[in-house]
């Protein structure tokens, strides 16, 4: 049984409790688990940040390549360009000037 499914059975499984003491054990025993494994349990994309909130590209780079834990220099074969290119493809695309339907049909064919 995975995680996921573990999970499910042990909701599923403390729906039928209604004795409120021993709900209250429980209910403070993941408290305090949660509590003394926060690190640990917090994932990458609650932690993530919008990009509007770095300055420069190279902020923002460090900070992704930080939390995200990549290689800059791996190259994603579906694009075959790295890490840090697509993020600077990105970076380019969120900080430009939008453009007219038409204008990106004409800059389409320069492609």
């Amino acid at each position: 049984m995975n995680n996921i499914e573990l999970q499910n059975n042990i909701i599923k499984n403390v729906l039928f409790i209604n004795d409120s003491n021993f709900l209250s054990k429980i209910n403070s025993y993941v408290k305090e688990y949660i509590s003394s494994n926060k690190k640990e349990l917090l994932k990458i994309d609650d932690i993530e940040e919008d990009i509007s909130n770095f300055k420069t590209f190279e902020d923002w780079n460090m900070y992704i390549q930080t939390v995200k834990k990549t290689n800059p220099n791996e190259v994603i074969p579906e694009f075959n360009i790295t890490n840090s290119e697509l993020l600077k493809l990105i970076w380019d695309s969120e900080h430009s000037e939008t453009i007219t339907y038409e204008e990106f049909v004409e800059d389409i064919k320069t492609w």
